[in-house]
């Protein structure tokens, strides 16, 4: 999916089939959020998704499911020094996103995500 801008230049936001719809009805696509990440050398992998958060009115929640770096892995940091310090690095992703499109839910795995040959992570065999 994507959008021509005025001077008709096409710009690609992102697939349909990851499209996360949140409570006020606002389209997110999770390789926006995701590209956020790059500047973070704590993180090997990074996967934003949609979460049920309301199953009634068929919401949508943001999480992002992160697997550390090797160095912080090996830093001999606990699980909870682990999740405060990543917890501190999606605090800082939010404050450059608008308000529907921040992470409300982390998770953190300790092994790596299942890649595409491509080298992109298979969305739909991730499960927490």
């Amino acid at each position: 999916m994507g959008y021509l801008d005025k001077d008709n230049y096409l710009y690609l936001t992102g697939r349909a089939k990851s499209l996360i719809v949140t409570e006020g009805g606002k389209n997110v696509f999770p390789e926006e959020i995701e590209n956020k990440f790059q500047l973070f050398e704590e993180v090997e992998q990074v996967l934003v998704r949609g979460y049920e958060k309301d199953a009634k009115m068929k919401v949508e929640g943001i999480e992002a499911i992160i697997y550390p770096a090797e160095a912080i892995r090996e830093g001999g940091k606990s699980d909870e020094e682990l999740k405060e310090h990543f917890d501190r690095i999606i605090a800082e992703v939010n404050r450059e996103l608008v308000a529907y499109k921040r992470i409300e839910r982390l998770h953190l795995i300790k092994e790596p995500m299942e890649m595409t040959s491509k080298k992109t992570i298979k969305r739909h065999k991730v499960v927490i």
